[in-house]
């Protein structure tokens, strides 16, 4: 469940005009105001109605909102995460893909993530803006900045239609022993039957086959991953078992990550928490906190300040938090 929704009354038009007054009030006296009237339509405006705002301005005033708050907000952090809230997610999404892959080294863990946590239909939309943006295929880039087995997971799931079909028990059984035999149930591994299954069967099957695997045979899929792979293939396939599981489980053990030990991942925090705030937040929220005894707000208290707290608490919406503040 989304922590941002929509506004009732919503005027495209008046929207518009705020959001413009407010990026050119960034540079004057009344920066804080601009500041926090940016944070307030972030948040308080739906995926939908956002998208309506940035549409209204582009096509009016022929202005990119996306550029207009690069160019006007000079904080690294309040800006990443206010392009995560105006950008249109496809385009996000691809563009964070091509700066994972940018320049020396590849960040794997980042495009690991963002491949494994999308849908297959959103993974089309990317993979056409990507395309649009830098005249070249996703597909044939990622093919590029890996190689292995892990290469074959990652092109797999770009360019494979997950199944969207329920959970069958009969199906459930069949495909637990499909994975049996490819690897705990023979000698060497027939990965092809591991990743086809783990990318293209919908994520409520894949649950019912991990019960089924259980009920079936000794140990978990979990093992039979750790037992016949090594790598980065086995410790990505692991992780995309864990999102087909629990995708917000996942963001919220992430984002338990991005504020340990010293320093904090800002960049994280905008592609775990602000990024998920139209779609799984609250559950992950519940998550987080059942796991780690502390609500989200006063974790990020304990690791951020400034403008980039403030949008992080306006994401997150505790009224507890905000109210002792």
């Amino acid at each position: 469940m989304a922590t941002i929704v929509g506004v009732h009354g919503f005027n495209v038009e008046d929207d518009a005009q705020v959001l413009r007054d407010a990026l050119q009030s960034l540079d004057t006296d009344l920066r804080d105001d601009g500041v926090n009237t940016l944070i307030r339509l972030g948040t308080e405006r739906s995926w939908s109605q956002r998208d309506g705002i940035v549409a209204y301005i582009k096509d009016t005033h022929e202005e990119w909102v996306p550029e207009m708050i690069k160019e006007k907000v000079h904080d690294k952090c309040l800006r990443s995460g206010l392009l995560a809230l105006f950008e249109p997610a496809p385009w996000r999404d691809a563009v964070w893909l091509h700066d994972a892959m940018a320049g020396l080294g590849t960040d794997e863990k980042k495009l690991v993530e963002i491949i494994c946590t999308r849908t297959s239909p959103q993974l089309a939309a990317v993979s056409a803006v990507y395309e649009a943006l830098y005249g070249k295929e996703l597909q044939a880039d990622v093919a590029g900045e890996t190689g292995g087995w892990f290469r074959t997971l990652l092109v797999k799931l770009i360019t494979s239609t997950r199944s969207t079909e329920p959970a069958d028990e009969d199906r459930a059984h069949q495909l637990a022993q499909d994975i049996y035999d490819a690897g705990p149930g023979k000698w060497g591994t027939d990965e092809n039957t591991f990743i086809d299954i783990l990318t293209q069967e919908s994520a409520d099957m894949i649950k019912a086959v991990f019960e089924a695997y259980t009920s079936k045979f000794e140990g978990n899929i979990f093992e039979a991953i750790e037992s016949e792979f090594s790598g980065k293939i086995k410790e990505n396939l692991v992780y995309l078992c864990r999102t087909l599981l629990s995708i917000p489980q996942v963001f919220a053990d992430e984002i338990e990550g991005d504020v340990q030990g010293l320093g904090t991942d800002e960049s994280g925090l905008v592609r775990h928490l602000i990024a998920r705030a139209d779609m799984d937040l609250v559950d992950i929220k519940e998550l987080y906190k059942e796991k780690h005894k502390k609500s989200l707000s006063e974790r990020v208290k304990e690791d951020c300040s400034g403008d980039f707290l403030k949008l992080l608490l306006a994401v997150i919406k505790d009224p507890e938090v905000e109210a002792s503040d």
